[in-house]
């Protein structure tokens, strides 16, 4: 649950703590991932540490780092193969008139005027300040404003006309051209 006790949906990580690198193994690329900040080991075999006089040392040892197999490949890009179709469209287009739901602009409104559906993020106009101002956002973030069409009075059709005759009369009385009259009627 997130802010306000609302729903949020989030990402589940596919192996959470693992990163997987393809990479030509020698002693230079272990010690370079070894040493990065937040690797602590490989996953792989055990091959143990050997002190100066030959027996074991204590320590985490060294980790040779096992290839995944062709099928554990297979099983994670299929994988995440299936979680990107499950992904609905985006209902945010350009253009599309939002309001934000959730961080420090919640309640503002605007519209979305670039959309990176690689990323999954809208860049969205608002009017902050009297200025108008693009900001990214999430769809989790936005949602649709509904659009209300504005609609004239309705006008009756007979009135409609009575109308255009009184003013057709009106104009031809003052020796004008009349524009309610069609073009090849007129003087």
């Amino acid at each position: 649950r997130g802010v306000g006790n609302k729903r949020v949906a989030k990402l589940d990580k596919l192996f959470p703590g693992y990163v997987f690198v393809n990479m030509r193994m020698d002693k230079d690329t272990w010690y370079t991932i070894k040493n990065s900040n937040h690797v602590l080991n490989f996953v792989g075999h055990d091959r143990a540490r050997r002190n100066a006089g030959g027996g074991i040392a204590a320590g985490r040892g060294h980790v040779v780092p096992t290839p995944l197999t062709r099928a554990e490949e297979k099983r994670i890009f299929d994988r995440i193969a299936r979680e990107a179709v499950e992904q609905e469209p985006s209902k945010f287009e350009v253009g599309t008139a939002v309001r934000i739901t959730q961080g420090i602009f919640i309640g503002n409104e605007g519209k979305v005027i670039q959309s990176d559906l690689d990323r999954n993020r809208f860049v969205v106009r608002m009017d902050l300040f009297k200025r108008e101002t693009p900001t990214e956002f999430s769809p989790d973030q936005l949602e649709l404003l509904e659009v209300v069409e504005e609609v004239g009075p309705e006008v009756d059709q007979a009135v409609e006309e009575e109308i255009i005759s009184e003013l057709r009369e009106a104009w031809e009385g003052q020796n004008q051209v009349n524009p309610f009259k069609p073009k090849d009627e007129r003087d």
